[in-house]
């Protein structure tokens, strides 16, 4: 578990925070964009950049394998 932890700390924090608040903690897009203060395709580019990010480190694969992360 360690690992991913790390690899987590390797993402840029509004990409991590967006990942943590729609993938872990189960945000929807637009309620995460409201917390944000941000629109929501901005929520949905940081989500799909830091999913792009752990399927490289985690050798998943290409970006389509992100669905394993979602």
């Amino acid at each position: 578990m360690r690992g991913l932890q790390d690899r987590l700390a390797g993402i840029p924090e509004a990409q991590r925070i967006a990942l943590m608040m729609v993938g872990a903690e189960g945000y929807t897009y637009e309620e995460a964009a409201e917390v944000l203060k941000c629109k929501v395709g901005t929520v949905k580019s940081r989500v799909s950049r830091a999913r792009a990010y752990l399927s490289e480190v985690l050798g998943l694969g290409d970006a389509a394998s992100t669905d394993a992360l979602a």
